[in-house]
């Protein structure tokens, strides 16, 4: 059943990305689409570097993790979204250094708090997802990536009149936004009784996970290089 959940997740994840890309080339100009999906790559690489390797240790460890299931989740969502603001602030500081083509980014406050968004709501999105498949609850992950497809495409249409692309990447960002929060807020306490989201860090609740979730984000940023 979960496996089946999975399958039409990445499959609907697929078709919606697929058509949110031709849209983009459809309402906006090549070199927009140019610059925001270089903006949508570092934010990739941003998250990639972020994450701390805590989705899969969230899926390692929720099921044995008992009465401190909710510190759990809250302390790596926490630790998660400080780190992926940190990481984007001091991007963002040295951006006329080491990639000075996308200096746009740095253009004014809402295209700075829209970027740290994208970064912050990228890295928090496949946490609350990994936690679903760890819950075996998979549909919830699948109506988390619908729900983020079809906030993406509404979003690229209705801010096809912005600049610099700026359009594409609101709509990256907030639909990883709404699913997250959607996710934390509606989804999770049907699965966890008594969750409610908080920003906290509980070191006995994490000190297990931070081991094993740093031996795999080790592994896996050698693979990337």
């Amino acid at each position: 059943r979960n496996a089946v959940y999975l399958i039409l997740d990445y499959a609907i994840t697929a078709v919606l990305g697929f058509v949110f890309w031709i849209l983009t080339a459809w309402f906006y100009s090549a070199p927009e689409v140019g610059l925001a999906s270089a903006a949508v790559s570092v934010a990739g690489f941003l998250i990639a570097v972020s994450i701390l390797g805590l989705d899969y240790g969230l899926i390692r460890f929720l099921s044995n993790s008992g009465e401190k299931i909710n510190s759990l989740v809250n302390s790596c969502l926490t630790i998660g979204g400080i780190t992926a603001i940190v990481s984007t602030l001091v991007f963002l500081a040295g951006l006329h250094i080491w990639s000075p083509d996308i200096i746009f980014l740095r253009q004014n406050f809402l295209i700075v708090t829209m970027f740290i968004t994208l970064v912050t709501a990228g890295l928090l999105y496949p946490q609350i997802h990994n936690i679903f498949v760890a819950h075996q609850r998979a549909e919830f992950s699948l109506w988390q990536s619908v729900i983020q497809g079809l906030v993406k495409l509404a979003l690229v249409l209705a801010l096809s009149t912005s600049v610099y692309g700026f359009g594409i990447i609101a709509s990256y960002g907030t639909g990883w936004a709404v699913a997250a929060i959607i996710g934390a807020l509606f989804f999770l306490p049907r699965l966890q009784k008594g969750y409610r989201p908080a920003i906290t860090i509980q070191k006995e609740a994490i000190r297990e996970v931070t081991r094993y979730s740093l031996a795999n984000y080790t592994a896996g940023l050698i693979n990337r290089i």
